[in-house]
């Protein structure tokens, strides 16, 4: 028996497929996330992932105080990928009844770090404008944004007749006159590569732009140097060991006493115990007033190895190092008996500070000088010199690649050296 079976019709009304794209006229659809107030201004730089943008992050509170809005504009730096500059100020001006003057000198500096001088003098307007009061760190902030664009001296005129009866000018305004660059990495705008944003991102760390001048580096320093800074032990103790190098470097080219008398006073600002990291970069600024050499020969080696037990006796903590040793003898270049010295030297320092104060660049120096003066008895190690064992190889290959690469090397081929 075979089944059959029949297809009953079935009749679709047209209106039930119209009824699938039917909108209720009473549904009310939530705001568009482009249409929230204060948001809009910061919605390309809100981070996404693929084409879809992620959810934004309403957790940005409404600030109601000054604090509070310094606190935002913080928040929306530290946003992946940050928000842009102008983006900010434009925020900050939306909140023009809780501007301060902390969240106008935040602003300016990251201006200024960004090379946005046209966005700083803007800001500088708007305080002045607002009549919002300055600080020292405005202050400071102006001197720096005249230095960068090469208003030197515009910005020194302006601090010395300020008020003439002051006779020491604070440390950091003197400071801003120095160019000092920052260790930190400056700030640029960036395009972002997904999206279109734009952000604040990293760059190499730039040196400060020199326009035209009247005054050169020189001259500058002299100019400075009539307004010097007179720190307290306070001030002294807060100053970072990088700058006081960078001032004591600039201080040796024109004055070595004033530069070793602001060495010694920072010096004596110092706990008596101090960080290895910290004594490390006190070391540096001593290696400063070793490297500043207006000469070489055997009164300029005098000279720094009696000033080294004078900068290292300023602190307890002070060990030198195989930097140390290197520069010492780093004068000895231009003498005849630079071999003999610097071999009687190294000794001397392995008798008091131990092994370590020798490495691989004090051998290959004293191994040079040996050569140029033809002490074959150091080169051959037979005197229990600073060449031996294992070194020997190491340092005859190196001497080699120097005199390869037209370094001034004599190498004393008939030792196997």
């Amino acid at each position: 028996m075979v089944t059959t079976r029949s297809v009953v019709p079935v009749r679709v009304d047209p209106h039930t497929v119209e009824s699938l794209w039917w909108i209720d006229p009473a549904r009310v659809d939530l705001p568009r996330f482009q249409d929230i107030p204060l948001l809009e201004e910061i919605n390309e730089e809100l981070p996404y992932v693929g084409r879809l943008r992620m959810a934004p992050d309403y957790s940005l509170p409404v600030p109601h105080t000054p604090k509070t809005l310094y606190q935002n504009l913080l928040l929306l730096l530290a946003l992946s990928p940050p928000v842009s500059l102008s983006g900010l100020v434009r925020y900050h001006a939306y909140f023009d009844k809780l501007h301060s003057t902390t969240t106008f000198n935040y602003l300016i500096e990251m201006s200024i770090r960004n090379a946005s001088f046209g966005t700083a003098r803007y800001l500088f307007r708007m305080m002045d404008a607002q009549r919002i009061p300055g600080n020292l760190e405005t202050r400071k902030l102006r001197v720096r944004m005249l230095v960068r664009t090469g208003d030197w001296v515009v910005a020194w005129k302006q601090e010395t007749q300020e008020d003439p009866e002051v006779q020491f000018m604070p440390v950091a305004i003197w400071l801003e006159f120095l160019q000092i660059p920052r260790r930190e990495e400056e700030f640029k705008v960036t395009k972002s590569k997904r999206g279109g944003g734009h952000g604040l991102g990293l760059a190499k760390r730039t040196a400060i732009r020199e326009h035209s001048n009247s005054l050169s580096r020189e001259e500058k320093l002299l100019l400075a140097l009539k307004h010097p800074p007179n720190p307290n032990p306070k001030e002294y103790a807060e100053m970072q060991p990088r700058v006081v190098r960078e001032v004591v470097q600039a201080l040796l080219t024109i004055n070595r006493e004033k530069a070793f008398d602001l060495t010694r006073r920072y010096f004596n600002s110092l706990p008596s115990q101090i960080t290895p990291r910290r004594r490390r970069q006190c070391m540096d600024i001593i290696h400063a007033h070793m490297t500043a050499r207006s000469k070489g020969g055997v009164s300029e080696f005098a000279r720094i190895r009696d000033l080294l037990p004078k900068l290292l006796n300023m602190h307890s903590s002070f060990i030198p190092n195989s930097t140390t040793l290197f520069l010492l003898l780093a004068p000895l270049k231009q003498t005849n008996q630079c071999g003999t010295i610097a071999e009687a030297t190294v000794k001397k320092f392995r008798r008091r500070w131990g092994e370590d104060i020798v490495d691989l660049r004090v051998k290959r120096r004293v191994a040079s000088f040996a050569s140029k003066e033809g002490r074959r008895d150091l080169l051959e190690g037979t005197t229990g010199s600073t060449i031996q064992g294992a070194y020997a190889t190491e340092i005859r290959v190196d001497l080699l690649k120097e005199r390869a690469r037209g370094v001034e090397v004599e190498v004393v081929t008939e030792t196997g050296l």
